[in-house]
């Protein structure tokens, strides 16, 4: 099973386990159809807490997956993004996930850098493939 599979069981497995406990509250609004003298609500009023103890669940559900899809979509923004910055060039800024090309080797920059001298700097660059020349 591959890391995007587990994931998905992982997810369906949670959506499940919040989905029992929404039904649970909702049987609880059930149970609780009595208004503050005591007296038993009416069959609309019954129905209308019903369903207001439903909305508030999926509402609150609906929520938590919202959350968690932003933190999700913040982690993968942080991410570095590769970018082309052609031909390596001395007093240029680099940025994290930029790849450029020097002697017929790509480097990929893996920090903010100011280029100087006549090669990419191994501190800022790393090179991930070289030519047979």
């Amino acid at each position: 099973m591959t890391t995007v599979e587990q994931d998905r069981e992982r997810d369906v497995t949670a959506l499940m386990q919040k989905a029992e406990a929404t039904r649970s509250e909702a049987e609880k609004v059930v149970d609780s159809l009595r208004r503050a003298d005591g007296s038993r609500m009416g069959e609309d009023e019954q129905l209308a807490a019903i369903v207001v103890g439903a909305v508030k669940a999926a509402v609150k559900l609906l929520w938590e997956r919202v959350k968690a899809a932003e933190a999700r979509v913040k982690e993968l923004e942080a991410r570095p993004v590769i970018r082309d910055g052609g031909v390596w060039a001395p007093e240029q800024t680099y940025e994290p996930g930029t790849i450029v090309s020097h002697n017929g080797a790509g480097w990929l920059c893996r920090a903010k850098h100011v280029s100087a001298g006549h090669a990419p700097d191994p501190n800022a660059f790393r090179m991930f493939v070289k030519s047979h020349r």
